[in-house]
């Protein structure tokens, strides 16, 4: 059954209301429910079962790869102010822009923390990812002309 997104999690708590004593087996390949459904003890993500032990037993690593794969995607996919110290046209950028490849390589770094089990401070993923969603923002509003 095709569902639209945006009515993944509305659809799932309909069921769980209409059947509230039965298990609901649903696949699907929705972010939106992986990242958004409040109940997580429900969902059994299928990647678990080629894990490393490191993730089996800490699966909550799995969702924070999740949300830092995303945020490098995000900052990748905004428009590059500065790449390496230089601009798009290849003139030497103001030192005062942000290094979108110097962040996500930061990101890549700490994706692989996460997965491989390295000591690493919740904090320090915590504050990537905002900073990336944040200069994501920061970038579509530029991109609009928009002030803070």
């Amino acid at each position: 059954m095709h569902v639209e997104e945006g009515r993944h999690i509305n659809l799932i708590d309909s069921m769980r209301r209409s059947f509230p004593d039965s298990q609901i087996f649903a696949a699907a390949h929705s972010y939106q429910i992986s990242r958004n459904y409040r109940d997580k003890k429900y969902l059994y993500d299928l990647r678990i079962v080629k894990a490393s032990d490191v993730v089996r037993a800490e699966p909550w690593r799995l969702m924070i790869s999740d949300e830092i794969r995303d945020a490098i995607s995000k900052l990748r996919s905004a428009n590059p102010i500065s790449i390496n110290g230089r601009n798009i046209n290849g003139s030497k950028a103001d030192p005062n822009l942000i290094d979108i490849e110097h962040i996500a390589r930061r990101g890549e770094y700490l994706l692989r923390a996460c997965i491989e089990n390295k000591l690493i401070e919740i904090t320090e993923m915590r504050e990537f990812i905002h900073k990336a969603n944040h200069f994501y923002i920061a970038n579509i509003m530029a991109y609009y002309d928009k002030k803070d």
